[in-house]
């Protein structure tokens, strides 16, 4: 998950943002970015900006702009309002499936069933939630989709919570280019060498309903961080390998 500049968007990427996002560009379904850019041909560059910037996809498929799990960041709160009930909702279900059965995976149709109870739109739920890793969706050989609620639910009761968090990561101060640079740099290699061996040698303990997991990952990590902590120093917070793990895998 990547830090983000919070001025990143000037005035007229985010009107283009927002207004993509009112007419349709959400996590599973999209708008023609074909039509979107014939309509709006002075935000060509910034339309191009948005999706360098990671905060906008062109679907390779059908061509259609998607917007990504950043984009929240800066949509105003007025419009997201409504998605985010939602998402407290689908939250909710998949944090009690978790709490109540974490190794079982939750058939796909069950889980539609489920939210469209409580949310206007299941698949926007799942899309969204499953862009931060908060769940994954796999297809196991019998056909049957199912999704598999990821302990990264935990440490938040809410989606509004988790969001913060996320948002939080881009709070930071920018670090300065210092001597700790390349120490940091060695770390970091040592703890994703360490990883790819703990995953080697105990591949069903790093799976959570048979998908690659970085947080069962990084507890290995630290359980077997005795070969790297003496050149490297402090071994990292639980929590700072996990988030390594999920970016580089």
């Amino acid at each position: 998950m990547a830090e983000l500049e919070r001025d990143k968007v000037n005035d007229q990427q985010l009107e283009l943002l927002v207004e993509l996002y009112r007419h349709g560009a959400g996590f599973s379904r999209g708008i023609s970015a074909k039509m979107f850019r014939k309509d709006h041909p002075e935000g060509i560059e910034g339309l191009d900006y948005l999706e360098w910037s990671n905060l906008l996809e062109r679907d390779a498929t059908n061509g259609e702009y998607r917007i990504k799990f950043s984009a929240l960041l800066y949509l105003p709160a007025d419009v997201l309002e409504p998605f985010f009930a939602d998402l407290d909702a689908a939250y909710g279900f998949f944090h009690s499936a978790y709490m109540a059965n974490f190794d079982s995976p939750i058939q796909l149709d069950m889980v539609h069933e489920n939210l469209a109870r409580s949310v206007n739109s299941p698949e926007e739920c799942i899309a969204c939630l499953k862009e931060p890793g908060l769940i994954s969706v796999q297809i196991p050989k019998d056909g049957n989709p199912e999704v598999c609620p990821d302990e990264r639910l935990m440490p938040h009761g809410s989606f509004r919570e988790f969001f913060e968090w996320y948002r939080s990561l881009g709070d930071k101060p920018e670090k300065k280019e210092n001597k700790n640079v390349e120490v940091n740099a060695k770390k970091r290699e040592r703890i994703l060498g360490t990883a790819l061996a703990v995953l080697a040698a105990n591949p069903d303990e790093c799976k959570y309903g048979g998908v690659i997991s970085g947080e069962r990952l990084a507890r290995l990590v630290v359980k077997h961080s005795g070969q790297w902590i003496s050149e490297v120093g402090a071994v990292p917070e639980y929590r700072s390998i996990a988030r390594i793990i999920n970016i580089y895998q």
